[in-house]
């Protein structure tokens, strides 16, 4: 079985800032020889994989439980609530859409202006975590009757470039660091702005600037960091199997943090 702590960091100057994700897991009938050294841990945050913590060996044992508990080894950057937009129809603006223009084939959906977010204080707001749902209001089959849209992205920052490329991002754009995902900057008029071919639906997104100097990539640039922020941790729990050569998923979990979360 799977045990979850999800908490602030217990280092006094990043106790805002970051959430550390502490596991038991309960080997009840698990009797491989040298088990506890051949297991290991990967913990994902709302399923990414370009910032993932991986082979985490167990730091105790005690009986058949191995304890997971580490301070930086295991945190992430909490980050912030997605910030999203509607385009299920195309007939009105919906509240983030600033302008949509028809051109003949070409539909565009302008959204307001983004506003960083790394100097306020933490707003609550229900988000699904930076995942999309594809679909027409007006269709009956949204995978054959919905239109593609250009989406201009756009982020003011005036005179504040940020260390390292920004990306627009979420798992529709498969978390990666892609050219079609990455924000140009307008010096002139102090903006990040960058257009995006999507399917008709509803979107979360967040800006991220991609890894740099060895650190992962980070929303604190655009979007803060808050311990109060509300993610979905993966566990992963793995068995290196010798005689097959590879790592056997013996153990799977996901948790939200405000369920799990622990704050001391």
């Amino acid at each position: 079985g799977l045990s979850t702590i999800i908490k602030r960091s217990q280092k006094t100057q990043l106790r805002d800032t970051l959430h550390e994700v502490d596991v038991t897991v309960t080997l009840n009938d698990f009797n491989k020889t040298n088990s506890f050294a051949d297991i290991s841990l990967t913990l994902l945050q709302n399923f990414r994989w370009e910032n993932a913590i991986q082979n985490l060996k167990p730091r105790f044992v005690r009986d058949k439980a191995l304890i997971f508990d580490y301070e930086l080894e295991s945190s992430f950057i909490a980050g912030n609530e997605y910030r999203y937009f509607d385009t299920r129809t195309l007939l009105v603006k919906t509240d983030r859409i600033l302008q949509l223009d028809n051109e003949g084939d070409t539909i565009k959906a302008f959204l307001f202006t983004d506003v960083k977010r790394s100097f306020g204080s933490y707003t609550t707001w229900e988000d699904i975590n930076g995942k999309a749902y594809l679909d027409n209001a007006l269709g009956r089959d949204p995978d054959t009757e919905s239109d593609y849209v250009w989406v201009q992205f756009s982020l003011k920052s005036p005179g504040d470039n940020a260390d390292g490329r920004l990306f627009v991002n979420g798992s529709w754009a498969f978390d990666t660091f892609d050219e079609d995902y990455a924000m140009d900057y307008y010096p002139e008029h102090g903006v990040y702005a960058q257009f995006v071919l999507l399917k008709q639906g509803y979107y979360n997104y967040q800006y991220i600037t991609s890894a740099t100097y060895n650190e992962p990539p980070s929303p604190v640039f655009a979007e803060g960091t808050y311990f109060e922020t509300e993610n979905d941790y993966q566990i992963l729990v793995y068995y290196k199997d010798f005689s097959g050569n590879y790592d056997k998923l013996i153990g799977f979990s996901s948790v939200k943090s405000t369920d799990h979360f622990f704050n001391r």
